[in-house]
């Protein structure tokens, strides 16, 4: 592969190849990280590209990279890739530029939400109010839309932060029925509702997630 002439290569299949050997865990050679980063300077790199090498480069666990720098030149970032550049600077524990953190879920898909409210309980930054409350009122108009996996990251999420969002599990929907199926995600989503329990609800609240949560252990839900 080294003798591949990167600057003659297409910049999708430049990204095509990091994208590849991340799922690999091969480390990519210096000189398509280095064309990629030229590319990126010049904004030969459009914003899909750019977006495939962050996920790469932080399933690698590469943050030397200058690609990162590029994020923070970004001037207008579409819903969808928002959320996949906070997954990725969560996963590579990579702090994310105030561009990223100025975020309105209001208008993002589950899997969007999901990514988005994680990487922020990951990194440890605060989920505003108005973004709970939106992610409230999608998991409560638009619970058919989610993955068994994204409604648990979003309760995980909101469930992580230092200062219970009491007023988000009061009126948290819970699915009718469920079946037994592994799930660990699910699992610490059901723990988070029992904790956030225990401090702030009443005792009839806290019977019923308790039960839930008892009763089903590791699963996912029926409608999904």
């Amino acid at each position: 592969m080294s003798e591949i002439i990167w600057t003659e290569a297409k910049t999708q299949d430049i990204s095509n190849v990091l994208w590849a050997m991340s799922r690999v865990s091969a480390s990519p050679p210096p000189e398509l990280l280095e064309e990629l980063e030229k590319r990126s300077e010049l904004r030969y790199l459009p914003m899909v590209e750019l977006v495939a090498c962050i996920t790469a480069l932080a399933e690698l666990r590469n943050v030397s990279s200058g690609l990162w720098k590029q994020v923070e030149a970004l001037d207008r970032i579409e819903t969808r890739a928002l959320g996949t550049l906070l997954w990725a600077h969560a996963t590579a524990q990579v702090l994310p530029p105030a561009s990223l953190s100025k975020l309105d879920v209001s208008q993002m898909s589950p899997q969007s939400l999901a990514n988005s409210l994680w990487a922020q309980a990951k990194l440890h930054v605060a989920i505003t109010s108005k973004n709970i409350a939106a992610a409230q009122k999608l998991l409560a108009n638009q619970l058919q839309r989610f993955k068994a996996q994204e409604y648990a990251g979003c309760i995980w999420a909101i469930g992580s932060m230092e200062t219970p969002a009491v007023e988000f599990f009061e009126v948290l929907q819970l699915p009718r029925s469920l079946r037994a199926l592994e799930d660990h995600h699910l699992s610490q989503a059901m723990l988070r509702c029992w904790r956030i329990s225990l401090n702030d609800m009443n005792m009839s609240d806290l019977s019923t997630y308790l039960s839930i949560y008892q009763s089903t252990s590791l699963q996912f839900f029926d409608i999904f």
